[in-house]
């Protein structure tokens, strides 16, 4: 098995949800708390943290908006994943 395929393959799947705004409060807390081992990945990670953490009004879970900006430098990223990964 390839880690470090496989790392980038779960980055890239979680920015496809954050492009579809599909991810669930639980799949962020895992991606908040998760740390990968390779730089270049744990800096996107970061970034990405900075750029989708979301407010708690009343303990309710509320996604921050996305700029348009930060929109364009996620699906730059996707598209070096994409380009970067073995998809199996």
């Amino acid at each position: 098995m390839d880690i470090k395929n496989e790392a980038r393959k779960h980055l890239l799947f979680f920015l496809l949800k954050v492009m579809d705004d599909s991810y669930t409060q639980n799949e962020f807390e895992n991606f908040f708390i998760l740390t990968y081992q390779d730089t270049d990945l744990e800096t996107i990670r970061q970034l990405t943290l900075k750029i989708i953490k979301p407010s708690y009004e009343s303990n309710i879970f509320k996604r921050k908006q996305i700029s348009s900006e930060d929109k364009v430098w996620i699906e730059g990223v996707i598209s070096d994943l994409k380009s970067a990964s073995v998809l199996e």
